[in-house]
This record gives C-alpha cells, structure tokens and sequence, in this order.
C-alpha cells in the first residue's frame, strides 16, 4: 500500500521509502525486522508522528533530531546545517542547492542506520552500498564488516583518515 506517512498503515507497519531497481524508489506500508529501519527512511509529515524511536520529521523524512553535529573545525547547533566548499555552520536555506551534510557518524543516525557519505555529502540510511558510496565513521568500530565484501573479501575495514569533515571506512 503507498503512503504519505505512517498514520495511513496498519498497525506495527511503517511508511518507508525503498529503492527500486534502475533508481527509482518506491514509498509504501511495511513491517521492518525487529530493530531494523527503513531502507532509505520513514517518510513523514510536520502533524504525524514518526513510528521510528527517536525519530523526529524534518523535510519529510523521518530523522533523528540533532542538537549538534560537527563540521570541519566547529560544532553545528540546533537548527543549523553543515554544508559548503569549505563547510561551515549556516540556516538550512543557505545550502540548497550545496551540497550538505546531514551527518559524520553512525552516532548521528537513528539505530540501525549507516551515515552514507560521499564528495560533499552525508545523510543517514538503513542499508549501505559500498560500490558506490562511503560509509562514515569516527572509528574502526563504526565499520560494517560487508563495506570491504565486494572488493576484499573477509577483510575488516578500518575507519580510514579524515577527508574534510568525514572520515570514511576503507578496506585494507
């Protein structure tokens, strides 16, 4: 069944959006493993409650609510974004169309989620690609063991040195 958000699905259902093959994605009623999320994310409104734990609606999506998250050499409070060449603390409306990020670690996200990263960005997902994206970390520990499956096999990757403001998981 599609949805706008969770209030429109049964109950211990959720409305999540998902990726579909040749990148197009799909929004409907679905029953997450227990103590998984969302593919790409709960979607929402402003006046419904998120199903997520923790979650809070921000641009549609069901995310968790930050207080402050780190960009380059200071610290992003609530209700501002990190984004630009170089990034730097702003309002939300500054960065459209620049790219942003919305997180620099797995501890940015809800449980369950990976901080996805890629040039100029991150944000928060329930699944990962490690062809074609990074994944976040601030430690060796904040590395999923399958970022290095298709490339190295059975080794465990390493979170890797700092790029900017994120450091990325790199397999050895």
């Amino acid at each position: 069944m599609r949805c706008d958000d969770s209030g429109g699905c049964a109950k211990g259902e959720t409305c999540c959006e998902r990726f579909l093959f040749g990148g197009g994605r799909s929004v409907e009623c679905q029953r997450p493993a227990p103590g998984a999320v969302c593919e790409l994310s709960e979607s929402c409104r402003p006046d419904a409650p998120c199903r997520t734990p923790g979650a809070k609606c921000v641009e549609g999506r069901c995310r968790k609510p930050l207080t402050a998250l780190r960009c380059g050499a200071e610290t992003c409070g609530p209700g501002q974004v990190c984004c630009g060449d170089p990034p730097a603390c702003v309002d939300p409306s500054a960065c459209d169309p620049r790219p942003g990020y919305r997180c620099t670690g797995p501890g940015d996200c809800l449980p369950g989620e990976y901080c996805i990263s890629g040039p100029s960005f991150s944000y928060c997902l329930g699944t990962f690609d490690p062809v074609n994206t990074g994944v976040a970390c601030r430690s060796d520990a904040d590395c999923p063991a399958g970022v290095c499956y298709p490339l190295t096999p059975g080794k465990r990757p390493r979170c890797g040195a700092s790029r900017g403001v994120i450091r990325t998981c790199e397999c050895p």
